[in-house]
């Protein structure tokens, strides 16, 4: 896939054959079948050695309910006499259209019980000019990353991301239980982007893993929405994020795992209210961050805090308004 920090540019058909996975496998049932163990040594081959070394485990992965076409690229009949397969087998889905290649075996090596499946799939491809095996180059896409860009470059690109309300994105890794990274391939960019007004639990503090483990099983790799309010002074932009239409902030209140920060005004956040509602909802059954708490313990922090606030806000104000004058 490349490293942008090195400059380093993606393997040819690299991104079609990550999205063509993501888009067959996120969220779908799959069969594992486990077929044989191998010694390996690390390194740009992986070559098999005797004595100590790493050791790898090999198999073959199988969707349950194939989507529209992928029975006319791979084999569903059994391949060897070690049984019927239990669905489309991905790698063969893989082969198929020319994203990938099939490793050539010694005769004394181990090898999938779908080896021939494999190898004529490959065999299609290849006589189809498919991916990597066409005279082609794979489409071009720069993407810009702002995550690695300084704040000024992503408050640049803010207008970008306001010409449109809500806009389609990928999660392509979650950093913390609300801070992620997304690609907006409309825009050709990835971005860091947060929860506005919801914080989770930081690094080593208790409950951090867990929302963590919680948004990767949600919406790793998957489809979603947001709307973007903001850019803060890190380069991290705020807003809020769908994912098949539930609002992700409210699936981490409700679990627990989050506080909803009203400190700096909810009129901007939509869906303020659910967010409040499902906060509520994790205090009165004192679920993990609010295991110990205590109705109105709060009460004498939150409107001293939010209080100050306002004062300066209204000071600052009036300077202007003065000013103004």
């Amino acid at each position: 896939m490349g490293n942008p920090r090195r400059d380093e540019k993606p393997a040819p058909y690299a991104r079609e054959a990550k999205e063509f996975l993501r888009t067959r496998l996120i969220g779908r049932q799959v069969n594992v079948r486990m077929e044989y163990s191998r010694k390996m040594i690390d390194g740009p081959t992986a070559a098999p050695i005797p004595g100590d070394a790493r050791v790898m485990d090999f198999g073959s992965i199988f969707l349950l309910s194939p989507t529209k076409g992928d029975g006319d690229e791979a084999s569903t009949a059994p391949s060897t006499a070690a049984g019927q397969q239990p669905g489309i087998n991905v790698a063969e889905l893989v082969l198929s259209r020319g994203f990938g290649t099939v490793i050539r075996h010694r005769d004394f090596e181990e090898r999938s019980n779908f080896y021939d499946a494999l190898l004529a799939a490959e065999s299609r491809a290849v006589a189809g000019k498919k991916g990597i095996h066409s005279a082609r180059d794979s489409p071009a896409m720069h993407i810009t990353d702002l995550t690695t860009s300084n704040s000024k470059k992503a408050k640049d690109f803010l207008p970008f991301l306001h010409r449109s309300r809500r806009i389609s994105a990928v999660v392509e890794y979650v950093l913390s239980g609300h801070r992620f990274k997304l690609l907006i391939p409309k825009e050709t960019c990835s971005i860091a982007f947060s929860f506005s007004g919801v914080r989770c639990p930081g690094r080593d503090e208790p409950y951090s893993e867990e929302a963590i483990s919680l948004m990767r099983r949600k919406i790793m790799q998957r489809d979603v929405e947001i709307e973007v309010e903001t850019v803060d002074r890190t380069g991290t932009f705020l807003g809020s994020l769908w994912e098949s239409k539930t609002n992700m902030a409210v699936t981490l209140l409700e679990a627990g795992l989050a506080r909803f920060q009203t400190s700096f005004g909810t009129d901007r956040i939509p869906d303020a209210h659910l967010l409040e509602q499902a906060e509520q909802s994790a205090k009165r059954q004192k679920l993990k961050i609010w295991e110990n708490y205590v109705e109105g313990e709060e009460v004498n922090k939150g409107p001293v805090v939010e209080s100050k606030q306002k004062e300066v806000l209204k000071k600052s104000w009036m300077v202007v308004g003065s000013m103004s004058r």
